[in-house]
Order: structure tokens, then C-alpha cells, then sequence
């Protein structure tokens, strides 16, 4: 099975299908966002509502010494996209396993030029200078993530899931201008600006665990780990590192939680959680009840506490 779309505004495409005599299965999903007509239109329209509601600029009402200040149309290129994949493979009747991955990303560049064909001279003659500015204004940002699951069923009383999963989500900004004024006798060069950048990964590890005691009693435990990496940085004019960070941490937890019906009505959950956090070097214990009594189809009561 597959299918392909198309709008004003971005295109789509999948494909699915089984394999292996109907053992597996996977699927392939994309979008991606263009500038069209339609896009510019909207972009323009925009625009003129802008321009209707701001003072008009005159040679007669800017700048000292009556220098005009320039005015830019500028046409911001953006655009995002994203992927998605998934494969599943049923081994036997009690175990199976998927791998999942994605990535998107968002991209904006609404950098410009300026040079004096953009200022007009109120007074004619020629100009004695030539003066050159590049701006630059980029943003990225997007995810990449992925995990790989193994279910298991090892009776009819008890169930496991193992999951590994990856994850990494980013974002830059780029604000930098260059500017060079060049005259007869001199020449003046200027960066200012600046370039920010955030990088964050998760690299988790987790095992799920139930077990019936009963029809009516079941037990879940288990465990999870996971490492955050955050990486920051902030330089100022090209050449000023103002914030260069990088930070990691561990979080590690076990789990256990008994979950009891009594009756029709009434479900009771207790558990406790213990908790490492490599950062404070501390062990945390965090114990957590809940009730949920049902009086009849439209009425229930809902009850929790915990430490957290």
C-alpha cells in the first residue's frame, strides 16, 4: 500500500507492506513544505497589512543631515521536514520486535545584503564611499529519535517489554553582521552579532515487566536508566565565546506496583520507586497509592498520592 499527496503547501508520500508470508511489516512515511505561489501570496499579503499601518519614510523626515534610510524587501526562504519509519518482525507466538526512527528538522533563512544602491542620496553628486553589509539570520532546530523494542510473553501469566531509544534534538540561531565601509584613504571592517547553539541527547534503557497473580491481582516492576547530554554555546561577534557548557547527567529507577480489584467497583494501586541521580548523588524513595471507585456508567471517584 502506498499513497503520495500534494498541497500548496507541502507534499507527503508512504508505503506500507508485509513481508516474510505475513511475519512482518514496515512502513515509510515523509513530508516536506515548499514555498509556492500560494505561500507568497500569504507572505505578501502579510506585508501590505504591515505596510498600511507604518509611517511612510521621506528623504524630508529621516535620518540627520537628511540621509535616507534604506528600505529592503526581503523574502524569507523556510521549509521542514520530516521522516518517519517502522519495521516489526514476529519471530513466534511470543516474541516480537520493532524498530522505529525519526528525523525532522525546521529551517529559516531570512538573511540580506545591503549596499548604497539601497539608500538614495537627497542632495545627487556621487558618493565618496562604498558600503557593503552582510546579514546573516539563520534558525535550525529539529529531532532525531529512535528505539528498538523486544516484546516477550513468557506464559500466560507474565509479560515483558525491553526498549532501547535514542533521541537528540538541536536548535542554532545564526545573527551575524558583517559590515565594510571602504573610502579613499580608509577602510572599516565590523562583525557583530551573534551564534547560539543547543544540543540535548536522551540515550534511555528500559524493562517493563507484568505478572497476573490472579484475575483480579497484577504486578508490574521493572527498571529504566537513562543519560542526558546538554550541550550549550553562545558566541558574541564572530569571536566572544560568552557560554560554553556542557552538562551530563544519570537518572536510574526500579520500580514495583501492585494493582488489586475488589469487587466490581474498586481498583486500588500501590507501588514504590527508587531513584539514583548521579547530579545530587542522592537516593531518592518514593512511595505512591491510588483508588478509582466507580458508582455507576457516568460517575466515578478518582483518588492519588505520592512523593515525587
Amino acid at each position: 500500500n502506498f499513497g503520495v499527496g500534494l498541497s500548496n503547501l507541502s507534499s507527503n508520500l508512504f508505503f506500507e507492506s508485509p513481508f516474510s508470508k505475513g511475519k512482518g511489516s514496515f512502513i515509510i512515511s515523509g513530508r516536506r513544505s515548499f514555498q509556492s505561489n500560494f505561500y507568497n501570496n500569504i507572505f505578501e499579503s502579510f506585508s501590505e497589512i504591515n505596510e498600511s499601518s507604518s509611517t511612510t519614510v521621506t528623504p524630508q523626515n529621516v535620518g540627520r543631515g537628511g540621509r535616507n534610510i534604506p528600505i529592503l524587501e526581503v523574502q524569507p526562504n523556510t521549509y521542514f521536514y520530516d521522516l518517519n519509519s517502522k519495521i516489526t518482525y514476529r519471530f513466534n507466538e511470543k516474541d516480537i520486535v520493532s524498530l522505529s526512527i525519526y528525523n525532522g528538522q525546521d529551517n529559516l533563512d531570512n538573511s540580506r545584503d545591503v549596499n548604497e544602491s539601497s539608500f538614495t542620496n537627497p542632495n545627487g553628486g556621487v558618493r565618496n564611499f562604498n558600503f557593503n553589509q552582510e546579514s546573516t539570520d539563520l534558525a535550525a532546530w529539529g529531532n532525531t529519535g529512535g528505539s528498538l523494542k523486544w516484546s516477550r510473553r513468557w506464559g500466560n501469566k507474565f509479560y515483558s517489554n525491553a526498549n532501547v531509544s535514542y533521541s537528540n534534538y538541536f536548535s542554532e540561531r545564526d545573527r551575524m553582521n558583517i559590515t565594510n565601509i571602504v573610502r579613499s584613504d580608509t577602510t572599516l571592517e565590523r562583525n557583530n552579532g551573534n551564534i547560539e547553539k543547543n544540543n540535548l541527547t536522551d540515550f534511555t534503557a528500559k524493562v517493563d515487566n507484568e505478572l497476573k497473580l490472579s484475575s483480579k491481582n497484577q504486578l508490574d516492576f521493572g527498571f529504566q536508566s537513562s543519560r542526558n547530554e546538554i550541550l550549550y554555546s553562545y558566541v558574541q561577534n564572530d569571536s566572544i565565546s560568552v557560554i560554553d557548557r556542557y552538562d551530563e547527567s544519570q537518572l536510574s529507577s526500579l520500580y514495583i506496583q501492585d494493582k488489586q480489584l475488589l469487587g466490581e467497583n474498586l481498583v486500588l494501586k500501590g507501588g514504590l520507586r527508587s531513584s539514583y541521580f548521579s547530579q545530587t548523588e542522592e537516593l531518592y524513595i518514593e512511595p505512591r497509592f491510588s483508588f478509582n471507585y466507580v458508582i455507576n456508567e457516568g460517575l466515578e471517584f478518582k483518588g492519588a498520592w505520592g512523593k515525587y
